[in-house]
């Protein structure tokens, strides 16, 4: 079997159905476009330039094949582009039974689906060498792995006092992790939205820019941008910064009266 030969993908996003049909039409275009990719690769601290040419480690876990990028050490599941006869694609999966350290080239954006859409990257790959780290269970993620022990962002620790959970309690980790790269990806939506959509920048009133249903609000108070989003039917002043970074501000308890919370947070923000 010729390895080279397959392109290889690692779904990043999946956009349902649902949110597709209340997305306006300049909405719907742009998340057909390479930088809506691109900025979910960035989330991870990758980019297809990072990717072509890198390597990785490609592991059989438990019958599902999982690549490790060297770039990030993040570890995602691995689908095929194209459909395989069973009896060739057990094959394939099979001979990483033993991780092996692999290159990868012809990188490129994929976006697809039947009902759902998703967005991707897909890549071929050069095996390099028979022998490398395993991938571990406690690596395998869909999104960017994250240590046990590793320190709680200041945005999940809010949202965890804020729904009454202990800091060291792990159950939702997952969860609270899928919520926040929600947030970020929403805001980075908004912010491609600012130079198509007319707007008055400066006001002191929270001026929408972009919604997503009651869900993600996006929009200017001033002359900064901000998006508040609904967590557990409880608003959430926040922004998002260029590392994937969530900083959420402030509860909001009146949505039509953002900028007011937002200032008064920052009054006590310049008090401390």
């Amino acid at each position: 079997m010729n390895y080279e030969d397959i392109y290889m993908i690692v779904n990043f996003e999946t956009i349902d159905v649902a949110d597709m049909m209340i997305m306006d039409e300049d909405q719907k275009d742009d998340l057909l476009e390479n930088d809506y990719v691109s900025m979910l690769l960035k989330a991870y601290g990758l980019s297809y330039d990072i990717l072509e040419g890198s390597n990785a480690t490609l592991h059989n876990v438990n019958k599902t094949l999982y690549i490790r990028f060297e770039e990030s050490q993040s570890v995602f599941q691995i689908t095929l582009l194209e459909r395989m006869e069973l009896h060739k694609y057990i094959r394939f999966v099979t001979s990483f039974n033993f991780p092996k350290k692999v290159k990868l080239y012809d990188v490129s954006s994929q976006v697809g689906g039947i009902i759902d859409t998703n967005f991707g990257v897909k890549f071929k790959i050069k095996i390099l060498d028979d022998r490398a780290d395993p991938i571990r269970l406690e690596q395998i993620a869909d999104r960017q792995s994250l240590e046990k022990d590793e320190e709680d962002s200041a945005a999940k620790v809010f949202i965890k006092a804020m729904q009454g959970i202990a800091a060291d309690d792990r159950d939702y980790d997952r969860t609270i992790d899928d919520i926040l790269e929600l947030m970020y990806h929403f805001y980075k939506e908004g912010i491609n939205q600012i130079n198509h959509v007319h707007h008055d920048r400066y006001t002191n009133k929270f001026n929408i820019v972009h919604c997503k249903g009651n869900i993600f609000f996006f929009g200017v108070c001033g002359d900064e941008y901000y998006a508040v989003a609904c967590i557990e039917d409880q608003y959430l002043a926040y922004q998002a910064k260029e590392d994937g970074e969530v900083e959420i501000l402030c509860k909001v308890e009146d949505i039509s009266n953002v900028c007011q919370y937002i200032e008064d947070y920052n009054k006590n923000i310049k008090a401390l």
